[in-house]
């Protein structure tokens, strides 16, 4: 039983080590962040628009999490035992988007979360 049970602790502490990083500071990177910067890190934009006045409008479709769930079951039938785990991520609704604005330069100009 005590192997169970440390089995059932590790699996709770790799669940809660998994864990997303922060959200980026766009307001922080308008003015030196480039559209090649948002390339590298994003991939290639879903959609995007160059403007007469040379201005780029780039949307990336971003995944939301609307949450994690874990969950850890034991069993025991006479001299077997078993341990279950699941995890699910949840979507909340719309599709959110992230619209990166460059200017002629190349660099960035504003970001904005739509469908939040």
């Amino acid at each position: 039983m005590q192997r169970i049970f440390a089995t059932f602790l590790s699996l709770l502490l790799l669940a809660a080590g998994c864990a997303t990083a922060g959200k980026p500071d766009w307001p922080g990177r308008v003015g030196n962040y480039t559209y090649d910067h948002a390339v590298k890190e994003l991939g290639p934009p879903d959609k995007t628009e160059t403007l007469s006045d040379g201005v780029r409008v780039a949307d990336w479709f971003v995944t939301r999490h609307g949450g994690m769930t874990v969950s850890l079951g034991l069993a025991s039938f006479g001299s077997n035992t078993a341990v279950g785990t699941g995890t699910t991520l949840g979507t909340v609704g719309g599709r959110p988007t992230l619209r990166l604005t460059f200017g002629g330069d190349g660099k960035l100009q504003s970001a904005q979360e739509l469908g939040r």
